[in-house]
This record gives C-alpha cells, sequence and structure tokens, in this order.
C-alpha cells in the first residue's frame, strides 16, 4: 500500500511538472440560492464547485472509499487533494433565474505551480509514513494525534481491534482541550448515538485508559458512572440532544438485555485514536 501511494503520487508529480508552464485547467460549478443565503454566499459555493472541478481535472485530487466486510477491512483506498497547488487565472460568473431562485454558474480556469505541487506531495507523504492512518483523519495540534470518527456499529471488543489493525487505539481524552476536540469531530461528523472510547474498568474497579496513560480527566453525565447492570466496564461517549459529549459506562456488548434499545449495537460508533 506504501508503495503504491509513492508510486501513485510521484507519477502525479512527474506529469504535473513536465506539463506546469503551458497546461490549464477548466472548471465548472453550479448553485441555486436558498432562502438562508445571500448572493454573495451562493456565488462563494459555486466557486468552490468549480475549483474541485478543476482540480479533479488536473488530476491533483484523488478518490477513493473505505469498506468494512464482516468487520475487516476489504478496500481502503487513498482520498486525499493536495490543496493549494493550482493557481487561479480566470473566473467567469454568470447568474440566471431559475423558478423564482437565483442560479450562479461559475467557469475558473487554472493552472499548476509544478514546485508548490512537490512540496505539498512530499508534506503529504512524510506527514503519513504509517500508511494505515486514513487520510481522512483529523489532525489535532495541540497534541500531534490524529482521530478518525467511525460510524459503524461494533462490539467494544471489535472497535478495538479494527483500530489497532489500523495501528492505532480507540480513542482516550486525557484533558479538557481534547475532550472538546474529539466531541466537536462527534458531533459533526457522527450519526450515532454514543460511541466508545479506549476507557475500560479494571479489576479493582476503577476506570483506565488501554494505552496505559494516566485517568486524571473525566466527563461523566449526572448519575454516571453507575454500572447499573453490573457489567458496564466502557467508557461511552454521548451525541445525544443536551448531552452532547459526555461520558456514560456501557458493557462491552451494548445492550444485550434489550431493556434500552438507545444502547443497541446498531446505535453505537467508535473513535481511533493515532498518537503520530
Amino acid at each position: 500500500m506504501k508503495q503504491f501511494l509513492i508510486a501513485l503520487m510521484m507519477s502525479l508529480l512527474v506529469t504535473s511538472t513536465v506539463n506546469a508552464e503551458t497546461e490549464t485547467y477548466t472548471g465548472e460549478g453550479k448553485a441555486t440560492m436558498s432562502e438562508a443565503e445571500t448572493q454573495e454566499q451562493i456565488i462563494e459555493r459555486a466557486k468552490t464547485y468549480a475549483l474541485r472541478n478543476a482540480r479533479e481535472k488536473a488530476g491533483v485530487y484523488i478518490r477513493s472509499r473505505s469498506e468494512l466486510r464482516d468487520f475487516e477491512l476489504v478496500e481502503d483506498d487513498i482520498v486525499t487533494m493536495t490543496a493549494g497547488v493550482l493557481k487561479i487565472t480566470d473566473t467567469q460568473i454568470e447568474k440566471t433565474l431559475v423558478n423564482d431562485a437565483i442560479q450562479v454558474f461559475v467557469t475558473v480556469t487554472v493552472i499548476i505551480d509544478s514546485d508548490e505541487l512537490k512540496q505539498n506531495i512530499d508534506d503529504f507523504i512524510n506527514s503519513h509514513g504509517n500508511v494505515n492512518i486514513p487520510v481522512d483523519a483529523v489532525k489535532f495540534n495541540y497534541n500531534g494525534h490524529r482521530y478518525k470518527v467511525i460510524d459503524t456499529g461494533l462490539t467494544w471488543t471489535d472497535a478495538k481491534a479494527y483500530c489497532e489493525s489500523l495501528g492505532g487505539h480507540l480513542v482516550t481524552i486525557t484533558s479538557g482541550v481534547e475532550q472538546a476536540f474529539v466531541q466537536d469531530l462527534i458531533v459533526s461528523r457522527g450519526t450515532k448515538g454514543y460511541y466508545w472510547t479506549g476507557g475500560v474498568r479494571n479489576s479493582a474497579g476503577d476506570f483506565i485508559w488501554i494505552t496505559g496513560e494516566e485517568f486524571s480527566y473525566s466527563n461523566w453525565a449526572n448519575g454516571e458512572p453507575n454500572n447499573g447492570f453490573g457489567d458496564e466496564d466502557i467508557i461511552t461517549i454521548y451525541k445525544y440532544q443536551g448531552i452532547n459529549g459526555m461520558w456514560n459506562d456501557v458493557a462491552k456488548l451494548g445492550n444485550t438485555a434489550g431493556k434500552y434499545p438507545f444502547f443497541n449495537i446498531e446505535n453505537s460508533g467508535f473513535v481511533c485514536e493515532w498518537d503520530s
């Protein structure tokens, strides 16, 4: 996989560098104004679509997807955009009225800056030396770690094994700033009701992090942890109105008793973290 990534990037670099002085690309974007938007906002949205279209044509936008099957990663291609490598040389804006709504059509013309492209590719390869880290994992500049919200309903044990198979671990939260960052990721990117973390109850009944980090910070919801069923040994994070980001203790297998449908496995996700 790593060899494929580097070969793909370097092939892209050679192609783009050769044509850097003369090759131009034109992208098109169209957007219809909503009631909540201003004309300036709808123009900017159409420009964004046009620029992405130009990037795709230039070959510096790489698409892919990941797929889990029976808890195994069966497809994991590269997803990235070597951002900032295109120079816009011309922008054309047309506005029309369609069904009483303003529709904006934008055409942009761009060229490749070969030096900047090379630097972006070098930076990308250097920052993703562990090619198991998904490219869309989000970096938290405060600690340099990367995080990814995964909306696949697994037991805690299977979620833990999945993160470790990618060279990471289930998320551990050791400070208020990290809590705020992870909470924002879950709220903005997640669709499940609760998310597994790497917090687990040890044989003495105390919570610890699976990484061995000091357990000195917590963000428990009111009345938690309560070990209500006697086997609630895992820390989860809510994505639920009014208690977003709050912690609860839940059984590793989720709601096997069926008393609280909210805690069914199908309503669970998890967050992976990479320390570098």
